[in-house]
């Protein structure tokens, strides 16, 4: 299947990836999805890729038919739906540091994510992506639509920004220097 990349089709991709579970603010995440495409129609549209936990199957189609919703299921390459994604959103409620996160900002796509230990070290809120708290829809939606009002230079500032923060925080030779260097201090 060929997809679109950023900023193609007229349209503010929001990318998840992962499991489509509670824990992972799958809900909350539906909620702001289904009040943003009140809003804006088909100008949105969040595209999910992953599987989903029995108890979504229903809901999971159902936004689909309504077009809120593109799931593309489980996928071994995930690049290709990072490259249409004006941004990632991940809504979890607990969270070790996200691959998911460090993938969006090293390919300069901004996050909206819970502000939650792991998640909050990945993201300068209103900088590189946007903090929400834990459960709440409204804030999720309202982060949300602040992607959907940004043009297409302001997003790519921000998602610069993102990929420059995660490659001074989170590059791996400097963490594997830093630990080294602690290592040998004992």
């Amino acid at each position: 299947m060929e997809l679109g990349k950023r900023g193609q089709d007229n349209k503010k991709h929001f990318l998840y990836v992962g499991r489509i579970m509670k824990e992972k603010g799958i809900d909350e995440l539906f909620r702001a999805a289904q009040k943003l495409y009140r809003e804006y129609g088909d100008k949105v549209v969040l595209d999910m890729v992953g599987f989903f936990e029995d108890e979504y199957k229903e809901q999971v189609e159902n936004l689909e038919e309504q077009g809120i919703v593109k799931f593309y299921g489980f996928q071994k390459e995930t690049r290709p739906y990072y490259e249409m994604a004006d941004c990632v959103v991940l809504p979890s409620y607990h969270e070790g540091m996200s691959n998911v996160l460090l993938e969006a900002s090293s390919m300069e796509i901004p996050v909206i994510t819970s502000d939650i230990p792991g998640c909050r070290d990945a993201v300068e809120d209103g900088k590189t992506g946007y903090l929400c708290k834990v459960g709440d829809s409204e804030m999720l939606y309202q982060n949300m639509k602040k992607i959907v009002e940004m043009n297409n230079q302001e997003l790519e500032d921000m998602g610069k920004l993102a990929r420059k923060r995660m490659r001074q925080l989170f590059d791996k030779t400097k963490i594997v220097e830093q630990t080294a260097e602690i290592i040998s201090r004992k």
